[in-house]
């Protein structure tokens, strides 16, 4: 990373640490080269990840943080001319590379489940691109498509496989719903296969053998019958293997006669003769989702920890993940003293809550892994009453020894947001809100009471409560009406002068955004300027006008697809008037009171940030897949 020296600019973003690395890996494969390129792609639930030397380190590709799971990828048979990757976003569509990874243009819609380019891609520039409404079809690299549906009963594509002799035979399987379809044309016309021997089987995967011009074997993976062999181009099927052998989520052959087997129970097994006889290589795995091999090299995409490898065929495995960052944290708290004590906290819904003692070097588990906690907060008390709070699906949560013990607070239901007052004379104020519903704690949290709102239904997306509270009584929270696919149609700022007794809206918007956020200034005082508050929409923030206090004005920070997700005021606002924002294209930062925004995501490597938090001179990002970075500010 860029260091700093008294004759250089501030230094970049230094990354802290990997709380956790892996995530879950539905996908992956590798380049036709990859015995001289060594590149493997991956995709995970939130990015496209790339390896260049044979999966030792990873690194996210750049513009891949889609939040999406990438369900599909497929190399071009002519990567080594074309560069070219592809890859299925569910939900999104397809997006492809023709830069080996490093760029990705979306290509065309749809609720992705795979895509295969034909082995004579670098000629006929055929692809087949599976969703759950059909097969769409390209000749020409993606350019352009058609549906390619024509006799399928069923409209719902999982998988398709070409054969390995496409140029000659047209041969194309897809799996559709639970049956198993031929296409003899290219893809164009498809017709069902396999008769009883497939009937009423929940199939899962399919591959062909790399000599099924001469073999005409096509293998089927099932969750419920194993694994199932046709050696007539998939007219009639037996089955083969152990009984043991069930559950089976992906298939791979290494050469003609290696194939490989991989199950929903964390086990892999190895044919080395067809699928006569088998042997089981690896047990305890996570669940494998996805295998993609090369003669002695093989990979193994898992449920929740990342990629597995194997280089002696497939004989023995261990995780690889240095450098992986595909982990769902979602929020992040400093220590108010973190420049002295190094102590931070992040956590996720499926990760639970971690803890760094020594400022994001090593990191370790908290526990509440069940409770699927998305919001953080420390106490402003903290180096005194060792005070976090933890909310989620699973509810609300206190430790009072800085996270190494947990309590269920008396909340019923999931907490999306969560606030703490400052320090009181007669101790803590909490805030809490469930879908449209507030709280308030005024014993720290062993008793709670129901606010009177006045925004119905209107979900609360941020809360605060006023730096001088004890002078001012002012509560302010942000609120959304849910609505269309960009998540909130609108959106209000209401403010209470009383603790929370009455409500008064300051100002509602369209904003057309699934994220809203929140922050005030460290010098926030009702009694003097009640306006001053910055809310997050979009590309916008949203800020008074600096000469008009009771106006306000929203601020562009960037593109339009650009989204705030979070919100942080220097420690020293009223002196140097900078503003950070955390969003899908890294950090922004303003420098006067939100008037005008600048990239400022050096070292950060074009990866979305989720979380902007300021120390003293220290600036902290909690950034997309889990990894957490600092930079003087």
């Amino acid at each position: 990373m860029p260091t700093s020296s008294s004759d250089q600019a501030p230094a970049a973003w230094r990354l802290l640490g990997f709380p956790r690395a892996g995530g879950t890996v539905p996908s992956l494969a590798l380049s036709p080269n990859f015995t001289h390129d060594r590149t493997v792609c991956a995709g995970s639930t939130l990015a496209i990840h790339l390896s260049r030397d044979g999966g030792e380190t990873w690194r996210s590709a750049p513009g891949s943080h889609l939040a999406l799971p990438i369900i599909g990828i497929a190399f071009s048979p002519d990567f080594a001319r074309d560069r070219t990757i592809f890859a299925a976003m569910m939900h999104v569509g397809l997006w492809r590379s023709s830069d080996g990874g490093e760029s990705w243009d979306f290509l065309t819609e749809g609720t992705a489940k795979a895509v295969a380019a034909s082995p004579d891609f670098a000629r006929d520039g055929i692809l087949l691109f599976a969703t759950d409404h059909g097969i769409l079809r390209s000749h020409d690299g993606g350019r352009s498509w058609q549906w390619a549906s024509r006799g399928l009963t069923d409209r719902k594509a999982q998988a398709v496989a070409f054969s390995p002799a496409f140029a000659e035979d047209k041969v194309v399987f897809a799996l559709v719903a639970d049956a198993l379809y031929r296409s003899s044309d290219g893809g164009y016309t498809w017709q069902p296969i396999g008769g009883e021997g497939l009937t009423g089987h929940a199939l899962a995967a399919v591959a062909l053998s790399p000599a099924f011009a001469c073999d005409q074997t096509v293998f089927v993976g099932a969750e419920d019958a194993g694994l199932l062999r046709s050696t007539d181009r998939g007219e009639t099927w037996q089955a083969v293997g152990p009984t043991a052998l069930t559950d089976i989520n992906c298939l791979a052959f290494a050469d003609d006669r290696t194939l490989f087997a991989a199950t929903a129970g964390g086990s892999i097994w190895r044919s080395a003769d067809g699928g006569d006889t088998w042997q089981e290589v690896a047990q305890g795995l996570p669940s494998v989702l996805a295998l993609a091999g090369s003669q002695e090299t093989l990979f193994a995409g898992t449920y929740g920890e990342g990629v597995f490898r194997s280089t002696d065929g497939g004989l023995s495995w261990s995780p690889v993940n240095k450098g992986f960052a595909a982990r769902g944290f979602l929020s992040l708290a400093l220590s108010p003293a973190v420049a002295t004590d190094g102590l931070l906290f992040i956590a996720g819904p499926q990760e639970g809550v971690y803890r760094s003692r020594d400022d994001g070097r090593t990191w370790e588990p908290l526990g509440l892994a069940e409770a699927e906690i998305t919001r953080l907060a420390a106490s402003p008390a903290f180096a005194r009453d060792r005070t976090l709070l933890a909310a989620g699906q699973g509810g609300l949560f206190r430790s009072r020894d800085a996270g190494d013990s947990w309590s269920p607070l008396t909340l019923n239901g999931p907490v999306q947001r969560i606030a703490f007052s400052p320090t009181l004379p007669d101790g803590l104020q909490i805030l809490a809100s469930s879908g449209p519903t507030l709280y308030l704690s005024t014993d720290g949290g062993d008793t709670w009471d129901i606010l009177r709102v006045p925004w119905g239904a209107d979900e609360v997306a941020a809360i605060a409560f006023s730096p001088n509270f004890a002078r001012d009584g002012a509560l302010l929270a942000v609120t959304g009406a849910p609505g269309g696919k960009f998540g909130y149609e609108t959106a209000a700022i209401w403010r209470s002068f009383d603790g929370g007794r009455s409500w008064q809206r300051a100002v509602r918007q369209s904003v057309s955004s699934p994220w809203l956020t929140m922050a005030l200034p460290p010098d926030y005082d009702a009694t003097i300027s009640p306006h001053r508050a910055y809310i997050g929409w979009g590309n916008q923030v949203l800020r008074p006008f600096l000469t008009g206090p009771k106006h306000w004005t929203a601020g562009m920070l960037g593109p339009t697809d650009l989204r705030v997700l979070s919100l942080a005021l220097s420690p020293a606002f009223p002196r140097d008037r900078t503003v950070y924002a955390a969003t899908t294209e890294g950090i922004y930062r303003s420098t006067n009171e939100g008037l005008t925004w600048h990239p400022w995501s050096e070292g950060l490597e074009q990866v979305p940030a989720i979380v902007v938090a300021a120390s003293g001179r220290r600036v902290y990002a909690l950034a997309f897949g889990g990894t957490v970075w600092c930079r003087e500010g």
